[in-house]
């Protein structure tokens, strides 16, 4: 039930497609070699089981969102006497951003009925699909009838700063270009104030939609930026998460070598018994040139 509006759409689910083989066949090698274990296909089926039930089946949508209620009342009640001051912080990781934004949104929409939304002040969300739910999924709240809009009963005071981080190396998150312009026509973007930080800083392709949680530089921002803003000493410069040395180009590197040691190998196999059968006796420095120039020019296809 997977609902591609555009070929633009197509593309981005086959770019998405493609890169999850790759980076499939790089933790396997990994951890046949030693490095490393890794269980990515695990990672990304667990995804895609949450992404069915969430998008696709509004029974169970309406279940989680109605837990997620039941747990933010129940938080607020733990505060104390003085619970108008009470702050809370949001941190959604992977498909739990989804739900949260859900969650939000509604909350936002009817805030009498979930009056833990005016203490709300800030989220935090690492590893985020957002952007591919507004794509494929425009009905859970792009089009949804009736429409979503802000109350107009929120006091001013109800504004959320919303930090939203994206490895480059995580193939599961991906900017809110298109999210924004639907907040900002629907009225949302003046109670959800989106930050976004792109970076690279994980060594390892797929890998960097879990390593958010390891990073302390990342959630150090987050807790100086929104959570303490009102506290950190005037003056003091907090630096927000930027690329790792190298990270870039080894992410980059470690699944352009996996893969043309898998085109080399394949190239090689098919080179002895075909020389063979053509009477040839392939020799080792000539069978390693012609399959590494096989192999070159297939990873350049």
């Amino acid at each position: 039930r997977w609902v591609l509006k555009s070929p633009g759409h197509r593309m981005a689910l086959d770019e998405l497609v493609g890169t999850v083989f790759v980076l499939e066949r790089v933790t396997y090698f990994a951890g046949k070699a030693g490095f490393f274990t890794f269980d990515l296909a695990r990672l990304l089926g667990d995804f895609v089981n949450d992404v069915q039930i969430v998008a696709d089946f509004d029974s169970y949508r309406g279940r989680i969102l109605s837990r997620f209620d039941e747990v933010m009342t129940a938080s607020l009640k733990l505060a104390p006497d003085s619970a108008a001051s009470t702050e809370i912080y949001l941190v959604a990781h992977s498909e739990g951003s989804v739900v949260t934004f859900l969650s939000l949104l509604q909350a936002l929409h009817q805030p009498d009925e979930h009056p833990w939304i005016n203490h709300v002040r800030g989220l935090m969300t690492i590893g985020s699909p957002i952007e591919i739910h507004h794509l494929l999924w425009p009905g859970l709240w792009s089009e949804r009838q009736p429409a979503l809009t802000p109350s107009p009963q929120l006091s001013e005071q109800c504004v959320i700063r919303w930090h939203n981080y994206i490895d480059d190396g995580d193939p599961i998150a991906y900017e809110l270009k298109e999210t924004r312009k639907w907040l900002k026509k629907s009225g949302f973007s003046r109670r959800l104030r989106l930050k976004e930080m792109t970076y690279s800083r994980s060594d390892l392709p797929g890998k960097a939609h879990i390593d958010y949680w390891r990073d302390e530089d990342v959630f150090g921002y987050f807790l100086a930026k929104v959570v303490h803003r009102n506290h950190v000493e005037r003056g003091r410069h907090v630096r927000r998460p930027g690329d790792r040395r190298f990270a870039r180009a080894i992410s980059w590197l470690i699944p352009q070598a996996a893969m043309a040691a898998i085109l080399m190998l394949a190239v090689y196999l098919l080179y002895k018994p075909t020389a063979a059968a053509l009477g040839v006796q392939p020799t080792t420095i000539g069978g390693g040139r012609g399959g590494a120039g096989m192999a070159v020019l297939l990873l350049r296809v």
